[in-house]
């Protein structure tokens, strides 16, 4: 009997990662796995890497002391940063100096950084530096004698979680400034880095990395646009609200009644001119207050700055207070055209607007069974919000709460709740690739730190999930417009952004995203992920990343390490051994080398992808089974390309019957490739000029279904041609005819 074409395309409605039903029942045109791959206008299309937009990083200048050795000929100081003066080592323990950053000034000679681990004096003198571990040696000629007004000057990164990326609003007009915190710091970008955000008073945070920051922009004085910020930090060292005004950061605590303050509010946010405080805490001193979880405390209309009498809420007019009718947690609070949605653990509200004085604002309940769990899950939407909720994944319009992940009713169940796992799920909007992004940790590894992406594409209400460790997501806008000279890729190859693209100019709202070691990254940028985890030591065949967040069987490459034979810009596929620690070995079987570890070294992840269809069965209506010729793939042309097809049969998706190194197999069916670059130029020299070519692979098997999976095998992970290069699928034909009846 001869095959029947089976014509699969158009990757939209009723596609992506759907796992509500068995794999044999979902439509054929979706994945109930969809790994770093996501259904996009009509093709199924390989996630886009991130471009590492910089690191967080603070730069000071200190004193600090040198002990003489060998005569006062060389003068050393076990670790510059955990030096008395410098004091970063309690609280930032993985604090790494930047290259080339650093200068030392020892009485009339100034040593300066080579950027390699070596110091060079303008008299004569030599010195090393370990960018991670601090030591600082110095020689002199001739000796120096007694070492006198020593003085360092140095760039640094603090490698703290990424704990919040909200944007300020500026005078320039469409133009916002992203600022950036970790636990301790907030920073802003200066040209092409991070800087710490200038203030007249130092200031610091004093939150765990799970205390996100809260921000908005409301008011302003003769400085500027108020930047207020909270992180709901109310631990041990607790933190006040506080806003910025350009120059310095002015603590926030007015005056309620008496000596009772409000010190502590969840979610801050202005409406119908006033600011609004969520879930307070209010007691005379922060550290003594009492919290208030169902509580909205607002200010007078007006300024919200007057912290004697703006907040008063004994004087009508003044300030006030209305408590939500629950016993439930407020977590999250946000806008719906003029609506304002409050979201509690179990059960969605809005406040309407009275215009009392005296009582300006009630609460209305909207559903009585859909919450949200997490704060910054809420991602707005005009026609609705979306948020994580305890039972699932729901929009509310403020007239209803409905739930929008019937095609994956269990995903919420799989966010760990350990180690503050729920605190730490995370939501933006993508407008330009119109995704939305949840990362949040899996419960499947318990991980500290958030390992997973899950992806919404609010167009076609299609679901994937990406494989990415990010603590949080915001917005970022370039400076000025991409040209020629600072393109962010590596080759012409990384680039496939079309040349007219909006991407490139300035103002772009691109989406930005934080990690564990305080890294910064754009997302959806190049095919090829940039570095984005950095290495604290190399030794005996273990390298050292703290909280590096990867699973066994990563594929990644180290570069840019200092160090004697260390193994640099080679692929290498890990075993993890602990929460900071991991060994590796190359395509030939060979360890990670490398010893005398200076700095230096980033962590490159080359990522894998998983796209496995519906369990094919044809004529199960038939009673039959089912002969598979051959499948033909349209594809996106590239220029090195090729991927692995996996054909699993019979309920069976633990062994490929197509897998050429099995020993049921042993090569009877052929390979498992498919080229995604032309195949014959010879015969069919046109095929290099095409956009998207068809390519076949056979199998003549006959079984009962099938399944197939796409993805790279360890040798095309091991090959950066291959895996760096773009996988688009447009559409497929399965060729298939029945044959036998189905149980034999």
């Amino acid at each position: 009997m001869s095959y029947k074409p089976f014509y699969i395309s158009g990757y939209e409605d009723a596609s992506g990662l759907t796992t509500y039903y068995e794999p044999f029942l979902i439509p054929e045109k979706a994945f109930p796995i969809l790994e770093d791959a996501y259904a996009f206008r009509g093709k199924i299309k390989r996630r886009q890497g991130f471009f590492k937009q910089g690191r967080l990083r603070r730069c000071i200048t200190s004193a600090i002391t040198l002990t003489a050795q060998a005569n006062g000929a060389s003068y050393s100081n076990a670790d510059i940063l955990a030096d008395a003066a410098v004091g970063l080592r309690t609280d930032e323990p993985y604090a790494e100096i930047e290259l080339g950053s650093l200068e030392v000034v020892v009485g009339a000679e100034t040593f300066a950084d080579n950027a390699d681990g070596s110091l060079s004096g303008d008299m004569g003198g030599s010195g090393t530096i370990n960018y991670v571990t601090g030591e600082l040696d110095l020689t002199f000629v001739p000796p120096l004698g007694m070492a006198t007004n020593v003085d360092i000057t140095f760039c640094y990164y603090p490698a703290l979680p990424v704990m919040g990326l909200p944007t300020r609003e500026i005078p320039a007009f469409n133009d916002e400034q992203t600022i950036a915190f970790d636990t301790i710091y907030a920073y802003r970008f200066a040209g092409t880095e991070w800087e710490e955000l200038p203030a007249a008073t130092p200031t610091i945070w004093q939150g765990t990395n799970s205390d996100f920051f809260w921000s908005t922009n409301y008011w302003n004085n003769a400085n500027g646009n108020l930047f207020w910020t909270t992180n709901f930090n109310v631990g041990a060292s607790p933190d006040p609200i506080r806003y910025y005004d350009s120059t310095d950061w002015t603590t926030f605590a007015p005056i309620i009644t008496g000596a009772t303050l409000l010190q502590q509010a969840r979610i801050l946010i202005p409406y119908k001119n006033r600011l609004l405080a969520f879930n307070t805490y209010e007691g005379a001193t922060l550290g003594t207050s009492t919290n208030f979880p169902q509580r909205l405390r607002f200010s007078q209309n007006g300024d919200p700055t007057d912290q004697t009498n703006g907040w008063l809420e004994d004087v009508i007019g003044r300030g006030g207070m209305i408590d939500i009718p629950t016993n439930e947690h407020i977590i999250s609070v946000f806008f719906m055209r003029d609506v304002l949605l409050v979201k509690c653990e179990r059960s969605s509200w809005k406040i309407v607007y009275t215009g009392n004085e005296f009582l300006p604002f009630v609460f209305q309940k909207i559903n009585t069974e859909l919450g949200c769990e997490s704060t910054f899950s809420i991602v707005p939407f005009d026609q609705g919000v979306f948020a994580i909720g305890n039972y699932g994944i729901t929009v509310d319009d403020s007239v209803n709460v409905r739930r929008i992940d019937e095609k994956i009713p269990d995903i919420v169940f799989q966010f760990n709740n350990d180690q503050e796992g729920i605190k730490r799920v995370y939501g933006i909007r993508d407008f330009s690739n119109q995704l939305v992004y949840w990362t949040y940790p899996n419960s499947a590894q318990d991980p500290e730190f958030p390992n997973k992406t899950l992806v919404f594409n609010y167009i076609n209400k299609t679901w994937a999930i990406f494989n990415d460790s990010f603590t949080c997501f915001g917005y970022f806008q370039k400076a000025g417009d991409t040209t020629w000279a600072t393109l962010p890729y590596a080759s012409w190859a990384d680039w496939d952004v079309a040349w007219n693209s909006g991407i490139t100019q300035s103002q772009y709202p691109d989406v930005i995203a934080g990690n564990q070691q305080g890294y910064t990254l754009l997302v959806q940028q190049q095919v090829a992920n940039a570095p984005s985890l950095f290495v604290t030591d190399i030794a005996a065949g273990v390298v050292t990343s703290p909280s590096h967040n990867l699973q066994d069987g990563t594929f990644l490459k180290i570069t840019g390490a200092l160090g004697t034979g260390i193994s640099t810009d080679i692929v290498f596929k890990i075993t993890v051994t602990g929460v900071d620690t991991f060994t590796g070995f190359d395509a030939d079987g060979d360890p990670i080398e490398g010893s005398d570890y200076l700095g230096g070294g980033e962590i490159t992840i080359l990522q894998n992808m998983d796209i496995s269809s519906k369990v094919f069965s044809p004529f199960y209506d038939q009673g039959a089974q089912v002969k598979l010729g051959y499948m033909d793939f349209f594809l996106d042309k590239t220029s090195e390309g090729e991927v692995t097809l996996n054909l699993y049969v019979n309920e069976n998706d633990s062994l490929a019957i197509n897998d050429p190194n099995s020993v049921q197999n042993e090569g009877l069916l052929g390979d498992n490739i498919i080229l995604t670059r032309p195949e014959n130029t010879t015969q069919i020299p046109f095929q290099q000029y095409q956009k998207k070519i068809w390519h076949r692979i056979f199998f003549n098997t006959i079984v009962q279904n099938f399944q197939y999976q796409i993805n790279f095998d360890d040798t095309q992970m091991y090959d950066e041609a291959i895996n760096s290069a773009d996988f688009v699928l447009h559409a497929n034909v399965l060729y298939v005819s029945d044959n036998v009846r189905l149980i034999q």
